[in-house]
């Protein structure tokens, strides 16, 4: 079984996060309050107790940092060494439509 990614987008008041192994989409839709204690608890219930490769934090800018109080948190949820990166909000949702959504297939984005 290979390892899990988690996607965790802050960029507006709900914070949403997704679930996949390699192309399979295992959860997503799932909601929480943008606080990092809520967002923790959300993580560690999509996961499932499976193993986490890295987490995706989208974050309103592109050159944000993820906050220190979320990356705890979120390390809280999955295992202490998991790597947690920062991407711009629209940038996560242009590879998501390109991947999975709308946009599969495009052979350029704007």
């Amino acid at each position: 079984m290979s390892e899990l990614t988690l996607g965790v987008d802050v960029s507006d008041v709900i914070a949403r996060l997704a679930v996949v192994r390699g192309p399979e989409i295992l959860a997503r839709g799932i909601v929480a309050a943008n606080k990092p204690a809520a967002i923790k608890e959300a993580a560690k219930k999509a996961l499932s107790g499976g193993k986490t490769a890295a987490v995706a934090v989208a974050l309103p800018t592109a050159g944000d940092a993820v906050p220190e109080e979320l990356s705890t948190a979120l390390a809280g949820a999955t295992a202490k060494n998991t790597p947690i990166t920062s991407i711009a909000a629209g940038t996560a949702a242009a590879i998501a439509e390109h991947r999975l959504g709308a946009a599969i297939g495009a052979a350029q984005m704007v």
